[in-house]
C-alpha cells in the first residue's frame, strides 16, 4: 500500500513538471527532474528495505517485483531518464499494484486494526454522529464493526469503508478519506 502512495505521487509530480514545460513540442524530449530521479530511487530502496514476509511464496514475489521494478527504471542509459517513458511506466505499475491489491486478502478489519475487530456494545458505549435525515436520532449506537472492510482508490485519494452493525441490528457504513500528498525524501 505504502509503495502504490508513493507511486502515485510521483505521478503527481511527473504530471506537473510536463505541465511546466514551456513547448509543447518538447514533452517527448523532456529528461525528468532531479527530484523525481530521487523520489524513484527512494522508492527503491525501500522496496529492498522492506521486511520479507516468512511464507516463501510471498517471498519469492517481493523478491519478482524488486526485480522488475529496478529493470523497469534503470537509469543507465538517456532514454530511461524520459518524462514520458517514466510516466508509461509508473502507470502500468499503479494498474499492476491495483490488481494485486484488490485480489489480496486484506479486505479484513483483522488484519487493518484488530482493536476494532474486538470491540463489542459490552466495551463500552459509542455513539457515532449520522442519521441526520431522521430528526429524531442524530447518532448511532455501535454494537460492534463487521469483519469486512472495502478499499476504494481513486487518483490521490483512499477510501475506506468499515461496515458497522447498530444495536437495532441494521448496518452503518463509515467511510474513512487519506489523501496521498506530496511527500520528499
Amino acid at each position: 500500500v505504502e509503495v502504490l502512495q508513493k507511486l502515485y505521487t510521483v505521478i503527481q509530480m511527473c504530471e506537473t513538471e510536463a505541465f511546466e514545460i514551456d513547448h509543447r513540442q518538447d514533452v517527448l524530449n523532456v529528461k525528468i527532474s532531479p527530484q523525481i530521479y530521487k523520489y524513484i530511487t527512494g522508492i527503491m530502496q525501500f522496496l529492498n528495505n522492506a521486511p520479507s514476509n516468512n511464507r516463501s511464496r510471498d517471498a519469492t514475489k517481493q523478491n519478482t517485483i524488486k526485480q522488475r521494478f529496478e529493470a523497469d527504471f534503470d537509469f543507465s542509459n538517456n532514454q530511461g531518464k524520459k518524462l514520458h517513458k517514466v510516466l508509461k511506466t509508473l502507470k502500468c505499475w499503479v494498474k499492476m499494484l491495483d490488481k494485486t491489491q484488490s485480489n489480496s486478502s486484506k479486505n479484513y478489519l483483522e488484519e487493518h486494526c484488530p482493536y476494532l475487530s474486538k470491540f463489542n456494545s459490552c466495551s463500552a458505549e459509542v455513539y457515532l454522529f449520522g442519521e441526520f435525515l431522521n430528526p429524531k436520532a442524530h447518532y448511532v449506537k455501535i454494537a460492534r464493526f463487521l469483519p469486512k472492510i472495502e478499499t476504494i482508490r481513486r487518483h490521490s485519494l483512499t477510501a475506506r469503508r468499515l461496515f458497522i452493525r447498530r444495536v437495532v441490528n441494521q448496518v452503518t457504513i463509515f467511510t474513512i478519506v487519506t489523501l496521498v500528498t506530496l511527500v520528499t525524501l
